[in-house]
């Protein structure tokens, strides 16, 4: 599975939340299903929709959604996690989040 990366700028008086919807391609298996496994960033709360990807054919695409929602205040500049899709023991796909807080 291919996944494209995201960008977003925003100051701490911007928007508490953003929505990024992505589509990917499964570069693996036929039939095969991946499941999502969220490590958050400190401080960022993250939702990822649907939480399962049912693939049937090579190069099939799907989409889903990832919602990101700023949580409280604090002295934090820098902060990291990943969003990760695997398939049981055989495929995996990180992706890394890296958030920086500016005033």
């Amino acid at each position: 599975m291919a996944i494209p990366s995201w960008e977003n700028l925003s100051s701490n008086q911007g928007p508490s939340s953003f929505s990024f919807n992505r589509t990917v391609t499964n570069v693996g298996d036929a039939n095969s299903s991946y499941e999502v496994e969220v490590v958050e960033p400190k401080r960022v709360s993250v939702m990822v929709k649907p939480i399962t990807l049912e693939f049937t054919e090579m190069n099939q695409k799907k989409s889903y959604q990832v919602v990101f929602s700023k949580e409280g205040v604090g002295s934090l500049e820098f902060s990291e996690g990943h969003i990760k899709w695997y398939s049981g023991s055989k495929y995996e796909v990180r992706s890394p989040i890296a958030v920086i807080f500016k005033s």
